[in-house]
């Protein structure tokens, strides 16, 4: 094992329900089941997200980290640091496939927003068997 690949993640106080699942006295191997992308900058990514609550019909701002909507815990989430571990993972894969097909017909007045809502569907349905997305 490479030791650049392992990493001990730390529980945020703020979300700790995102980290369910995950085992902070552990190290994790990031190894062969890796797959990373760029999700965009700060101001895109926040408009991204907002794009995503508006999507699934939901107000931002009415968003807690109790909240169980679809995508919830993505767009009430750090927009620069922490991970959701697996559990949480599988909740939001199911979330992603569940409106795939409205994502699809939403991307075509949107048009860069399917490619995130793809990579991080493929992120999560990744993650929902153990791992973890980590955003950095």
């Amino acid at each position: 094992m490479n030791g650049d690949a392992l990493r001990l993640f730390d529980q945020s106080d703020y979300w700790p329900r995102q980290g369910e699942g995950i085992d902070i006295s552990s190290y994790y191997d990031y190894g062969k089941e890796d797959f990373g992308f760029r999700a965009g900058g700060y101001s895109w990514y926040g408009a991204w997200r907002s794009l995503l609550a508006e999507m699934a019909g939901l107000s931002e701002g009415e968003l807690t980290n109790e909240s169980t909507e679809p995508f919830a815990e993505l767009i009430f989430f750090s927009d620069c640091e922490g991970f959701i571990g697996p559990v949480v993972s599988a909740k939001l894969a199911k979330d992603f496939a569940d409106f795939a097909e409205r994502a699809v017909e939403f991307s075509k007045t949107n048009e860069h927003f399917i490619e995130n809502y793809n990579n991080f569907r493929y992120a999560f349905d990744m993650a929902s068997d153990g791992g973890l997305v980590h955003f950095h």
